[in-house]
């Protein structure tokens, strides 16, 4: 939520937020398979987080929560 904010559009949206927008046809599909992918990336992301670039150390990335979430906590993450 703080990153991404209550509607799903980080830094795409117009309130500050600096996450990467998961309010999109890709995380809400109706294809079963694409479904399916979009959870998977959802759940490598929230465990694994996205590493920074090497040339950019001003740049906010995803952490990764892998370590501070249980495996319930990261599927209700998923979920939401």
């Amino acid at each position: 939520l703080q990153c991404h904010g209550p509607s799903g559009l980080g830094a795409a949206g117009d309130d500050g937020r600096v996450g990467g927008v998961v309010n999109s046809e890709f995380y809400q599909s109706d294809d079963p398979a694409q479904q399916a992918l979009a959870e998977e990336w959802a759940h490598f992301r929230i465990v694994y987080g996205v590493p920074p670039e090497p040339i950019s150390n001003d740049e906010i990335r995803m952490p990764a929560f892998g370590t501070e979430l249980n495996v319930e906590e990261i599927n209700e993450l998923v979920y939401m």
